[in-house]
């Protein structure tokens, strides 16, 4: 999924990439020289070798479990970048949208999906019809899924109602890799 996800990334664009173990796998491929903006440890790890990559990475306090940064001053800085993309992972896919384990990452995911001109849902499987406790963004709010399988039939309706395109990938994550 994140090589598929790496080729969606323009040469000069301006993206922002979520917290998520499968949009890490997105930092891996990517070979395109653009900006990234990032509120994740992980991300800003993986991409520290990509000189072609110019990396920002968003401060504030340090999530230690989901190894995240936030901070309320977070919203004022993001609402003056308008992104050409934003990669999302997801921790539950529900019928009326999109979970987050974390209220700060959800917030972020917000105000990052309003301020984006494409968002790109990269998710395994296994979220749809799983809880979790914060919706960050609703289905409108989406403009493509990349995913390992198809998406369970209680999907269909949100997906045809908001014209998301699907692209399926049949890659499952390396063994021993969490989602």
């Amino acid at each position: 999924m994140g090589k598929t996800a790496a080729c969606y990334i323009q040469k000069g664009g301006l993206c922002f990439l979520d917290i998520s173990t499968t949009v890490k796998f997105l930092c891996n491929h990517l070979k395109t020289s653009s900006t990234i903006y990032t509120h994740s440890l992980d991300n800003a790890e993986a991409l520290s070798n990509h000189n072609e990559v110019d990396v920002y990475l968003l401060g504030g306090k340090f999530n230690h479990e989901n190894r995240f940064f936030f901070d309320v001053n977070l919203a004022s800085y993001i609402n003056d970048i308008y992104f050409d993309k934003t990669f999302l992972g997801a921790a539950a896919i529900r019928e009326d949208g999109i979970y987050f384990s974390n209220i700060e990452d959800a917030v972020i995911k917000r105000l990052v999906a309003k301020r984006s001109k494409e968002v790109i849902l990269l998710t395994d499987s296994q979220k749809f019809n799983r809880m979790s406790s914060y919706k960050g963004i609703g289905w409108s709010d989406i403009d493509t899924i990349i995913t390992n399988e198809n998406l369970p039939d209680n999907f269909r309706q949100q997906v045809e109602e908001n014209k998301i395109e699907i692209k399926l990938i049949h890659d499952s994550p390396p063994n021993g890799t969490k989602i």
